[in-house]
């Protein structure tokens, strides 16, 4: 298995579904909540889109396919293998952000080119520049998806944090391999603390300031009647600017503002505390 699809498969969670059970049933309930808002006669179906919804872990698609026509949008073939013999599943694989797998392989490589021509030691700047540098170069095929279909209702859950997430995550996988192999120099500065100040991540949050505002516009003019949507809280790039952006230009929309505590990986014990909304148009 090559670097970069060994990468891919380290995102999976061992016993997602499993885990993730009281999360799956919150964000279900308010779906079908959602449904009821919407007052339909109940042999009626409506259109629902989950964007970025990968393999749907997080949402219980039996539940669903009861009162909605389901469509899931995403860049992950595993989902895509995962309901090709559903077919109350129409799975769209595309990107939200114009760019994918050639990309990241891209950078990728030219930041692994970079790191086995290092001879002695070297900075931490020197590899946070080659870093901006790299994804500079790949900047302008970023590009906001205009086709998404409409929808009666929309849910974005966990998505506005992974848009951008594969760069900084092979950079964190470089200067972890340069510090193990004794060839970064970090001063007296703990890797955590050179990765969260780096003119790479500063990047980064530029590029989610810059993206999310036309992301969030285009997946709530897609759905016609409700949008829901649930962001990590606290410090996590591009659930930030998502969050900032609803609550600043989307307020009067806002019909429900909630919360709940993600299990996201026990086995890691890390646990995400979810701000969710609820707009309706």
């Amino acid at each position: 298995m090559d670097l970069y699809r060994s990468i891919v498969n380290s995102f999976y969670i061992e016993n997602a579904y499993q885990e993730w059970k009281d999360y799956r049933e919150h964000l279900t309930d308010l779906l079908i909540k959602a449904y009821e808002r919407c007052e339909v006669s109940a042999e009626k179906k409506l259109q629902l889109l989950i964007a970025g919804g990968g393999l749907c872990n997080d949402m219980d698609i039996e539940r669903l396919k009861e009162k909605y026509s389901i469509t899931v949008m995403d860049i992950d073939e595993n989902g895509k293998k995962y309901f090709n013999d559903k077919n109350y599943v129409n799975y769209i694989l595309q990107s939200f952000t114009g760019i994918g797998e050639n990309e990241y392989r891209e950078f990728l490589e030219k930041m692994v080119t970079f790191a086995r021509n290092v001879k002695g030691r070297i900075t931490f700047e020197e590899v946070d520049i080659n870093a901006v540098n790299a994804i500079e170069e790949i900047e302008d095929r970023i590009s906001i998806n205009n086709d998404i279909p409409r929808c009666d209702v929309l849910i974005c859950a966990g998505v506005h944090s992974q848009l951008f997430s594969m760069f900084p995550y092979i950079f964190e996988i470089i200067i972890e391999n340069l510090y193990n192999a004794g060839l970064l120099d970090n001063g007296s500065k703990s890797l955590e603390d050179l990765y969260l100040s780096s003119k790479f991540m500063e990047k980064v949050k530029r590029l989610n300031q810059k993206f999310i505002p036309e992301f969030n516009k285009c997946i709530i003019a897609a759905a016609k009647k409700l949008c829901l949507f649930s962001l990590e809280s606290g410090g996590v790039e591009g659930a930030i600017e998502g969050r900032i952006d609803l609550e600043e230009n989307y307020k009067e929309k806002i019909i429900i503002k909630d919360s709940y505590d993600w299990n996201f990986n026990l086995k890691e014990n890390k646990i995400y505390h979810m701000d969710i909304y609820l707009l309706q148009k």
